[in-house]
């Protein structure tokens, strides 16, 4: 299972050392996705991320249709020269303030904003994986895959309740959208739970990802990360670049290499 969090407004990136602060008391490291503007702007917030072993991820540097950043302009939209200067200037920013190279990236909004023409950008920057789709839109009903260019996709994971949609902030809990489905937070614990449950009974892999400005207010949060802690022995909580070490470990172990193609 992989815990992330997407930093797109300045309330996000405010949040998270509240974020780091339950996180830390349950062991339980996350992926966050990280916009270039946001860390130019408070680098500390973003460094302590770092230091407190988790992983940033590339969020282009100014998140179009972001409406404090950049919001005249959306990612699809844009051209491949574009895309890749997004892409590329975020992955700067984090060299030179952070002293952090980005290996996984994720589509602002990602969804119908994301097209796999993004992945000939991904391989041309050198990155491993991305996290921009959604489970029901991939052909391996949710899990991991190989794109044709080498990337691994992480799939969003869907509401076990409502499974044309997925388990974030924007389904869930945000008071940000009207009618998100669980915003009661007992209702919220229940179906985050259900979730798990599912997952380790068909050992099924997890991918959820919320808004830090919106999960901090939601009073089970807490109760959720201790959910995961107590179930450690049947739960890995990785990454995704844990991930992709593991697979990269997989493939390359003698067994691998002498089975026949």
């Amino acid at each position: 299972m992989t815990l992330s969090f997407d930093c797109d407004y300045e309330e996000d990136v405010k949040a998270l050392p509240q974020i780091l602060d339950v996180l830390g008391r349950y062991r339980i490291p996350a992926s966050f996705a990280c916009v270039g503007g946001w860390i130019e702007k408070l680098p500390e917030i973003h460094r302590s991320l770092l230091d407190k072993g988790h992983e940033i991820i590339n969020h282009t540097y100014s998140h179009p249709d972001n409406e404090q950043l950049d919001p005249d302009r959306r990612f699809n939209e844009l051209s491949w020269t574009e895309k890749r200067e997004q892409i590329a200037k975020c992955h700067k920013i984090c060299k030179e303030l952070l002293n952090y190279e980005p290996t996984g990236f994720r589509t602002p909004h990602f969804g119908p904003l994301f097209s796999e023409r993004d992945y000939h950008i991904l391989k041309e920057l050198n990155y491993t994986y991305s996290s921009s789709t959604v489970a029901l839109a991939t052909p391996q009903n949710g899990q991991p895959f190989f794109t044709k260019e080498g990337i691994l996709e992480f799939p969003h994971s869907s509401c076990p309740k409502h499974p044309f949609a997925i388990f974030d902030s924007y389904h869930t809990t945000s008071p940000r959208t009207p009618g998100s489905a669980h915003r009661d937070s007992n209702d919220f614990l229940k179906w985050f739970k259900r979730l798990v449950d599912l997952a380790v009974a068909t050992r099924s892999y997890i991918n959820i990802y919320w808004d830090p400005q919106d999960i901090i207010k939601v009073s089970s949060f807490e109760q959720v990360l201790k959910y995961l802690a107590d179930r450690r022995d049947e739960i890995w909580l990785a990454t995704y670049s844990q991930v992709v070490g593991m697979l990269d470990k997989v493939s390359q172990s003698p067994r691998q290499r002498r089975r026949p193609a």
